[in-house]
């Protein structure tokens, strides 16, 4: 598990110069169900993160089985504007497990300080090949909405299009994302596993901002915002969350690696 937390944690960190303002709504989306909470639940949703990550054991070395994620992609588009190819598809999620399987080109780059604990998280996500009715599939739905279009609010975009999250990891692609209160625009956002509904869960990114070919040609398509959302998804913080005081305990992503 710790081991998976190290990997995740170096991805949400690189990850932080893709551009200038508030590209991650997580806080703000994640605040906001958390604040819907009971007082019980937030106290419960708060024991179960710590104790998750409290029962983390560091591994330096591959000692597992691989585990695969069967994933599903949203492409929502407006008429056919950001319905991308099957190419594009498939090269971001080759860079998502390159990113997660720490088969970079550039882990010889490795910062001294993180080379003793850098590793392959044993994690790999494939297209489902088999649809929620058990008929033969590519892993991809498209549907045309306009809710593709900076949806109001954000998560109203997931009715469109959504598989079991206890079966499938759910990623919806979309044109824009709603950015109002926020400084600057918005790439991506992820849920948390600890609280939300089942059928919000997964991560939304810019089709301009999955993968770095096709529709993706800015500046900063490098591919990395859906492995940074990913982390999230699976319950990290960012590196320096708020702030990164003396303790690691309660300071920072609350992780002491």
């Amino acid at each position: 598990m710790h081991r998976f937390l190290l990997v995740a944690i170096s991805v949400l960190f690189i990850s932080k110069g893709f551009s200038q303002g508030v590209w991650c709504a997580f806080d703000s989306e994640n605040e906001a169900k958390f604040n819907q909470l009971s007082i019980q639940d937030q106290i419960k949703a708060e024991k179960d993160r710590k104790r998750i990550f409290s029962n983390a054991q560091i591994q330096h070395s591959k000692s597992g089985p691989i585990y695969t994620i069967p994933t599903v992609i949203h492409v929502i588009h407006d008429d056919c504007d950001g319905n991308i190819s099957m190419e594009q598809i498939r090269e971001g999620m080759r860079i998502l497990n390159e990113d997660f399987r720490r088969q970079n080109s550039d882990t010889i780059n490795t910062r001294p300080i993180f080379q003793g604990v850098a590793a392959d998280a044993e994690i790999q996500f494939v297209l489902a090949n088999l649809d929620p009715n058990g008929n033969c599939t590519e892993g991809v739905v498209r549907v045309n909405s306009p809710l593709t279009n900076s949806a109001s609010p954000r998560d109203a975009v997931k009715s469109v299009s959504y598989w079991n999250s206890s079966k499938y990891f759910n990623i919806w692609l979309v044109n824009s994302i709603e950015s109002s209160g926020s400084v600057g625009t918005i790439l991506g956002y992820a849920q948390f596993p600890y609280f939300g509904s089942s059928s919000t869960y997964g991560l939304v990114c810019r089709h301009d901002e999955w993968s770095n070919i096709g529709t993706a040609t800015g500046a900063s398509a490098r591919g990395r915002v859906p492995s940074h959302e990913v982390g999230h998804c699976l319950g990290l913080y960012r590196t320096f969350q708020g702030s990164c005081g003396s303790n690691c305990n309660n300071s920072g992503d609350e992780i002491c690696d």
